[in-house]
C-alpha cells in the first residue's frame, strides 16, 4: 500500500511484521448498534501543564446535552515528569472524571499515540466505541458535523477518517492524514492493539506513523475506506480553510482567547442560517453526506 519514496521518510514505509501477522481487522466485529458502544470517542491528547486548556475545552468543545450514548470524549495524559503537575492532573482527574492516564510517560513522538490506541482496544465489551478519534488538545471540533459524518458510515468496515489537506503526500508522507485530528474504526483500533509492537513501529511524527501501519494491513483481505474532510478541517487562521455551515474541525488555537474567538465564530454561523448546535441535526435528510475518496 505504501509507494517507494526514497529519503528521510523511508522510517514510514518499512513494513511491520507485527502488524502483518497479527488477526486482520476483518476478524474484529462491531455493530452499528448502541448495543455495542457509543457511536465515537474522542481522546484529546493533553499534557498536565495544559489545565487551562482542558477548562477551556470543557466550556466550548461540549453539545448543550451531550448524547453519552452517542459520544465520550477524554482527555489522554502520560505520567509527567514534573510530580507537582502530576499530582495537579490527578485531582483534576477526581474532579472531573474526565482524564485518563496512559501507563507511559510523557511524549508526543514516542508511542503515546498507540498506547493510547492500545488502551481503548482493550475496552469491555458493551463500552467499545465504533469509532476512536485522536484529537489534538488545539482542535475545536464542530460535534455536530463530526457525529454526522460518521453517522453515515459503517464501523464493520475498516474506515480511516481526517483530513489530508496542507500536508505535503506528494513529496512527504506516503499515506497521511493530518494530527489535528483523526479516527479509526473500531476492527482497525482492535488490530492495532492486538498486535504488540516494538516501539521503532510507535515512534516517530505521530500522525504520519498511524498511516505507515495502515500500510501493513494485511495484503488482499482488506479494503480501506477513507474519509478525506479536505478544507472542512485544518487551521483555524490558514487562508484556505473556509468557516462555513460545513466546517468539521479547526486547529492551532494555542491561546483561550482562540478558543473563544472560534466557538463565538462558528456558533453565530449556525445561528444566522437557523440551525440549532446539537445532535442529532434538525433534517438529517438534507444534510450533505460526508466525504469520501
Amino acid at each position: 500500500m505504501l509507494a517507494d519514496y526514497p529519503g528521510k521518510w523511508d522510517m514510514f514505509q518499512e513494513p511491520i511484521p507485527e502488524l502483518l501477522n497479527a488477526r486482520p481487522p476483518q476478524t474484529h466485529p462491531c455493530k452499528d448498534s448502541t448495543n455495542f458502544g457509543p457511536m465515537l470517542f474522542v481522546g484529546v491528547l493533553s499534557v498536565a501543564k495544559e489545565y487551562h486548556q482542558r477548562a477551556v475545552i470543557r466550556a466550548l468543545q461540549t453539545l448543550p446535552s451531550p448524547p453519552s450514548e452517542e459520544v465520550v470524549m477524554k482527555f489522554i495524559l502520560g505520567r509527567s515528569r514534573d510530580e507537582k503537575l502530576q499530582r495537579m492532573a490527578e485531582t483534576e482527574a477526581e474532579l472531573y472524571g474526565d482524564v485518563v492516564f496512559l501507563d507511559i510517560e510523557e511524549n508526543m513522538n514516542e508511542g503515546k499515540t498507540y498506547a493510547y490506541f492500545k488502551w481503548v482496544s482493550g475496552m469491555p465489551v458493551g463500552e467499545r466505541p465504533r469509532f476512536v478519534m485522536k484529537a489534538d488538545s488545539d482542535t475545536f471540533l464542530v460535534l455536530p458535523n463530526v457525529l454526522h459524518t460518521f453517522s453515515h458510515l459503517s464501523c464493520s468496515d475498516s474506515v480511516y477518517w481526517g483530513t489530508s489537506w496542507g500536508s505535503c503526500l506528494d513529496t512527504c508522507y506516503p499515506f497521511y492524514h493530518r494530527g489535528m485530528a483523526y479516527g479509526l474504526s473500531w476492527p482497525l483500533v482492535a488490530w492495532l492493539g492486538s498486535a504488540d509492537l516494538p516501539s521503532w513501529a510507535t515512534w516517530g511524527m505521530e500522525d504520519a506513523r498511524t498511516g505507515a501501519w495502515l500500510g501493513s494491513l494485511p495484503k488482499g483481505e482488506e479494503t480501506l475506506k477513507v474519509v478525506d474532510l479536505y478544507v472542512h478541517a485544518g487551521d483555524w487562521d490558514g487562508e484556505t480553510i473556509p468557516w462555513d455551515r460545513n466546517t468539521v474541525a479547526l486547529h492551532a488555537m494555542k491561546r483561550p482567547e482562540h478558543w473563544t474567538r472560534v466557538a463565538s465564530a462558528l456558533r453565530d454561523i449556525w445561528e444566522k442560517e437557523g440551525r440549532e448546535w446539537r445532535w442529532p441535526l434538525e433534517d438529517m435528510a438534507r444534510e450533505p453526506r460526508p466525504f469520501e475518496v
